[in-house]
């Protein structure tokens, strides 16, 4: 992403268990977060495993009770301390 500045990248299967450790591995980065864009992989399943023992258990529950895929995503994503924008964001203010 340094060498690239206009390398942008998506959340689509983030939140898949076999994708478990990139969504950890990239919270601890919040420099690229900018750079990260909120996308989908519909209609495959969100899972919220990764925010057992990481999250409260009310932040949690919520997150299990969330029925919309696209709500679920978002709020496990940033649960976690993943931060993330919209291709609209990017319209809106870009930087160049």
């Amino acid at each position: 992403m340094k060498r690239y500045p206009h390398f942008y990248s998506d959340i689509s299967a983030l939140t898949l268990p076999n994708r478990l450790r990139m969504l950890l591995h990239l919270r601890k980065y919040p420099e690229v977060h900018e750079r990260l864009l909120f996308g989908t992989d519909y209609p495959l399943s969100v899972f919220h495993i990764a925010a057992w023992g990481r999250v409260a258990l009310g932040t949690l529950r919520d997150m299990i009770r969330t029925k919309n895929r696209f709500d679920r995503q978002v709020s496990v994503c940033r649960g976690l301390g993943l931060d993330f924008r919209s291709f609209g964001d990017i319209v809106a203010s870009p930087k160049l």
